[in-house]
């Protein structure tokens, strides 16, 4: 009597009630129902936990595990690099974040291997000795294989190394970032509960920020800043090069860092000529010559006349402290790079000449 495989299809002739062409098909398909009672108990289990900070989710099954390397390896034959590429993920979707801080914790300080060597033997420690004279060389190699092969997708280079442009790669970074929303609150604890637990840690953190100073807030959003548009930056080093000769200090990006004005972080300021500048780039500024008022940007979830009106307030606070504010928009230095530079370096030339700065110094010259 002919009949088909239950699990491949083939073809096969039987005497009996034999469902399965072979003993390897009966054997998989043994391992398939094993699998999927494994899949429905973890699943149970997990069940109220929170979506990435206590499991993960298989991309190809839906399977729900603190770790999923096994899982793949054993059930879909897959390697987490061929995940990785097939999924465009990176090891945060084949392990929870419990679990790989509690992996790092197995082997941080007294627990390290090479804890007893007082970091001799670590490329990455300040006490390396290990058999080589060329040591920052060897530190340099080891700290890029870490960013290469661990996938640190914490920091912006992760996303921009992978051919995002800069403004996706910050919003590929904020949305990483984002561990507490109002959406896994509701996910884990129901509606009503999931609102609670939200709108209560919303403001206790709210009562914590209006209980600190300016100079603090400055501070915490100086530590928050991980990333800067490198657009503006282009901009502001070439307005550096054009001024270097008046020894003024700068501060942009990849110039001394971002610094503060009270609780806010100018894209670009000379304390001593109280000169600002805020570089706005056309879409997370919604710029007005390109957008309406009522366009709804969904990366950072606000309309474009709410966006205006948050960077009007940063203007004036500034203003507030005494700092002359100038924007430059992200279309008009693209379209006038030249005279856009000249513009500003003619602006800072004046406000230094008027400035005390320049007055001693002619002063001092001057009595020679």
């Amino acid at each position: 009597m002919k009949k088909n495989c239950e699990l491949c299809g083939n073809e096969f002739e039987s005497k009996t009630k034999a469902k399965f062409c072979s003993e390897e098909c009966k054997v998989e398909i043994r391992k398939q129902k094993q699998r999927q009672k494994h899949k429905e108990k973890l699943n149970k289990k997990f069940e109220n936990k929170i979506v990435q900070k206590e499991y993960v989710v298989c991309k190809i099954c839906g399977l729900k595990s603190r770790s999923l390397d096994t899982h793949l390896n054993r059930t879909h034959k897959m390697s987490n690099q061929d995940y990785y590429s097939k999924f465009n993920c990176d090891k945060h979707s084949i392990y929870c974040d419990d679990y790989l801080t509690e992996n790092s914790d197995r082997i941080k300080g007294e627990n390290n291997p090479g804890y007893q060597h007082n970091g001799k033997f670590s490329p990455f420690s300040e006490n390396f000795i290990k058999g080589t004279d060329k040591i920052e060389e060897t530190k340099q190699k080891a700290k890029q294989s870490r960013i290469d092969n661990n996938g640190i997708n914490t920091k912006i280079e992760y996303y921009t190394s992978r051919g995002f442009a800069q403004e996706e790669a910050e919003q590929k970074l904020k949305e990483r970032q984002t561990t507490f929303t109002k959406e896994k609150c509701i996910e884990k604890h129901g509606e009503t509960e999931g609102l609670k637990v939200w709108q209560e840690r919303q403001d206790k953190w709210q009562d914590t920020l209006n209980s600190k100073t300016d100079e603090e807030l400055g501070e915490i959003n100086k530590k928050k800043q991980v990333t800067f548009s490198k657009i503006a930056d282009e901009f502001f080093r070439e307005l550096r090069e054009e001024l270097k000769h008046l020894n003024l200090t700068m501060y942009f990006g990849s110039n001394n860092g971002e610094t503060t004005i009270g609780k806010h972080l100018p894209d670009f300021c000379i304390h001593e000529l109280n000169f600002v500048i805020e570089y706005n780039g056309n879409f997370w500024h919604a710029n007005p010559n390109i957008y309406e008022s009522d366009y709804y940007n969904k990366a950072s979830k606000k309309y474009a006349h709410e966006i205006w009106d948050r960077d009007a307030k940063r203007q004036q606070y500034f203003k507030d402290r005494g700092y002359d504010v100038f924007v430059v928009w992200e279309e008009e230095h693209s379209n006038n790079k030249k005279e856009i530079i000249n513009k500003y370096v003619k602006l800072i030339k004046e406000k230094y000449e008027s400035s005390n700065i320049f007055i001693n110094k002619d002063i001092q010259l001057s009595s020679r």
